[in-house]
């Protein structure tokens, strides 16, 4: 859906692009993508001092993600005046019924985290990549509460981007999750014979046996997020996707 409605409402035509983590980890203040220049991915929030840490409850893990170096909203850039609409669902302040599905506009704010831009390094791409050599250790290494899929969000962090549940509010989701697929992409293609056809989890959130074995083994491939792909799906470039490596 995103794909679509960028080229049939915005008119965009080119490729898909991902956020290579690697190439920022030391500062991703200071890169073009967050540099706040109008063709970047818009700015850090406004520094706002004597923060206290934001406490998160999704997918059944509770954390307090340390406030970083922004805070506010975002102060430049192409999403300067951007509005968020729903959310916050896993953290204060929820608004109405609390789901985060209620109409709740506001600024678009960032509070990028060295820390966890720290966990983004070409060697921890390399340690997820290069030791583990099935679905399951892979999937393990990568969802751990520091690894790089939450990391990846968590250095952005702000609102929504903290928020487990409504985290694609923030525009740089899809470019961090077009990396997420990647590390998947370029892990299969190390042993495709194998790993095309890799399969494991259930479709619950970090809960690996709510499915009978021989289904989770034959019918679907799933991460540990739950995130649900056919059998047809588990090769991308079978529907025509390919990633620049």
């Amino acid at each position: 859906m995103y794909d679509r409605l960028l080229r049939t409402e915005c008119g965009y035509t080119g490729p898909q692009p991902y956020w290579d983590w690697t190439l920022n980890y030391k500062d991703p203040r200071k890169s073009k993508m967050f540099d706040g220049s109008v063709d970047s991915m818009g700015s850090n929030g406004a520094y706002i001092p004597g923060r206290n840490g934001t406490f998160t409850t999704a997918f059944g893990r509770n954390r307090t993600i340390p406030a970083a170096t922004g805070g506010g909203c975002v102060t430049s850039g192409p999403f300067l005046n951007y509005t968020v609409n729903l959310g916050p669902a896993n953290y204060e302040p929820r608004v109405g019924s609390g789901n985060g599905l209620d109409y709740n506009p506001r600024c678009l704010r960032r509070d990028v985290s060295l820390v966890f831009a720290n966990n983004t390094k070409p060697t921890d791409v390399v340690a997820l990549i290069g030791s583990n050599p099935t679905l399951e250790a892979f999937s393990g290494f990568f969802e751990t509460r520091d690894g790089l899929h939450a990391s990846g969000h968590f250095t952005i962090g702000g609102d929504p981007g903290n928020d487990g549940y409504v985290s694609a509010g923030d525009p740089i989701f899809y470019l961090h999750h077009g990396q997420v697929d990647r590390m998947w992409t370029i892990w299969q293609a190390l042993d495709p014979k194998t790993r095309f056809g890799n399969v494991f989890g259930s479709s619950t959130a970090f809960n690996r046996e709510s499915l009978p074995f021989h289904f989770r083994r034959r019918r679907c491939a799933i991460h540990s997020l739950g995130v649900w792909l056919s059998h047809r799906n588990r090769n991308m470039m079978v529907i025509g996707y390919a990633y620049e490596v």
